[in-house]
């Protein structure tokens, strides 16, 4: 997967602050890997590990629905990841369905939260 943001915003900025300094630290089962970041004059590109499956919202449509042990083990990974990133003192301010990804095709996959360039550390 990778990402790409343009240079010179303030989100850029942003971007180094919050996932450069934090996400690349962070290892754990429920939140997705930095590999590596380039940079060029123009865009701020992140690499990370390669989540082939759906986000949670996209597969339960493709299933039409889940029995309660499935989405037992989503939210205990889910919340696992939250803990440790409250450990560090950081939140994902934007954490919903969309966020949370399939590391693989199929419902009982390993979920990942994505998108942690929304981190803050307002805890």
């Amino acid at each position: 997967m990778q990402k790409c943001f343009k240079a010179g915003s303030v989100e850029r900025e942003q971007l180094r602050k919050n996932v450069l300094d934090n996400l690349a630290r962070f290892d754990h089962p429920s939140i997705v890997k930095l590999i590596e970041v380039f940079e060029d004059e123009q865009n701020v590109y992140l690499v990370t590990e390669a989540l082939k499956g759906d986000n949670i919202i996209e597969n339960l449509w493709k299933q039409g629905a889940i029995h309660e042990g499935m989405a037992a083990s989503v939210l205990q990974q889910v919340l696992a990841g939250v803990r440790y990133m409250h450990g560090k003192n950081l939140s994902h301010n934007q954490l919903n369905p969309t966020n949370i990804h399939h590391l693989n095709s199929g419902p009982q996959s390993t979920v990942k939260i994505i998108d942690s360039e929304k981190l803050g550390s307002d805890l």
